[in-house]
């Protein structure tokens, strides 16, 4: 492979296997509580298709649109995307490419990880928190991938940059954004 200076992976899709786990999610969904199937589905089908981040937006909308509470959208979607999953991650977790995350950081590169989801606690249940140098989340990006605003400014665009991920139109077009190269998982 190359030689980069800088590495920037995605997570979800990326550093653990992604299919399994929404099977795995999908399954405890509907056996535990599927009335909260519809809001999950809501949330990332808007999520997936915006490029800033309004989650307070897709909120509102899935509030109005089945006649819930605030409060028990954002719990679902807090439970159910965000907290379950690490019971699983590990497992799941892409070994191919988290030893070369580790890799690099052993060979004294600049390690970042861009998510649209939270990832720190990912992160640290996938044991790989300790070589990442910096971890980009839409809290501080404030916008969702392809969308290069959130990453540019703290990029040095001299240096060699990998942008690994799993999905062309997401991570792929980031890179391409941002004119680095891209490695699809």
């Amino acid at each position: 492979m190359k030689e980069y200076d800088v590495y920037i992976f995605d997570c979800d899709g990326t550093l653990y296997h992604q299919l399994p786990m929404q099977l795995i999610m999908g399954i405890s969904l509907l056996i535990c509580e599927p009335k909260a199937i519809p809001i999950i589905l809501s949330f990332r089908k808007a999520r997936e298709s915006m490029e800033t981040y309004q989650d307070d937006k897709i909120i509102s909308t899935i509030v109005k649109k089945y006649n819930k509470t605030s409060e028990y959208v954002s719990n679902c979607i807090n439970k159910w995307m965000y907290q379950k999953p690490l019971k699983y991650i590990s497992i799941l977790k892409n070994r191919q490419i988290c030893n070369l995350l580790k890799s690099a950081k052993h060979n004294k590169k600049k390690v970042i990880v861009y998510s649209d989801y939270p990832a720190k606690e990912k992160l640290k249940k996938l044991g790989i928190i300790d070589f990442v140098d910096l971890i980009i989340t839409p809290d501080e990006a404030k916008c969702l991938k392809p969308n290069p605003s959130g990453i540019e400014k703290i990029l040095d665009k001299t240096e060699k940059t990998l942008v690994i991920g799993d999905r062309q139109s997401k991570d792929g077009l980031l890179a391409r954004n941002l004119g680095f190269e891209f490695k699809k998982v």
